[in-house]
């Protein structure tokens, strides 16, 4: 086997540097992708937490106690005069009309009562574990 010459080897070392420069803008690429996915994961956290907050007065609280956990002062002034979302007061229950409007029968089922849905709770819907206490 020959020895190799001089410009074999610096033409070897020359295609090492450049892959090492593509590997390197590669791992970068994937890096960026990375942080970028992160950061919005967590604006969407972020928004499904405030709407939560709006509609649960629950989430609004846990809300408040992690809003008091910011440490650093650069992210305690972005939330200097922020007004935190509060559940709105519920509606109140009117009397039902004396005469109401009668359910219009859906197709196919001319006849028939309207199905009363008021025996059935949430946890028989939704698993134990997605109902916020």
């Amino acid at each position: 086997m020959p020895l190799p010459t001089p410009e074999q080897v610096e033409k070897a070392r020359l295609a090492v540097k450049q892959a090492k420069a593509r590997l390197q803008a590669i791992e970068n690429r994937q890096n960026e992708a990375e942080r970028k996915l992160e950061t919005r994961r967590k604006i969407i956290l972020g928004g499904l937490l405030l709407d939560a907050a709006e509609k649960d007065e629950k989430f609004a609280r846990a809300l408040q106690v992690l809003v008091g956990r910011v440490s650093r002062d650069q992210d305690a002034k972005a939330f200097e005069g922020w007004q935190q979302p509060r559940p709105a007061a519920p509606a109140p229950i009117s009397a039902p009309a004396s005469n109401p409007e009668p359910v219009p029968a859906k197709f196919g089922q001319e006849g028939r009562e309207p199905f009363d849905f008021s025996h059935i709770q949430v946890d028989d819907i939704l698993p134990r574990s997605l109902i916020p206490e």
